[in-house]
């Protein structure tokens, strides 16, 4: 588990578990970033590698709604 906090900022890494990730993920695109685009770019998160990790669990973006959530 990787979360470090530095500075009054938390860093994220990919290599937390995948729930917990979601989740401060779709919080920081609630209250922080208009896109998941903006939001790896501000957080220097690679956006292939992280697009990768929500499809192997069945997840998807959805900008409409600019939130990671299931697959229907």
């Amino acid at each position: 588990l990787v979360i470090i906090y530095c500075w009054g900022y938390l860093m994220l890494s990919l290599d937390l578990p995948f729930e917990l990730l979601i989740s401060i993920l779709n919080t920081y695109l609630r209250c922080k970033y208009d896109s998941l685009e903006r939001l790896c770019e501000v957080e220097d998160l690679d956006r292939e590698n992280l697009q990768n990790i929500i499809l192997e669990n069945n997840y998807e973006y959805c900008s409409l709604c600019n939130q990671i959530r299931p697959k229907n």
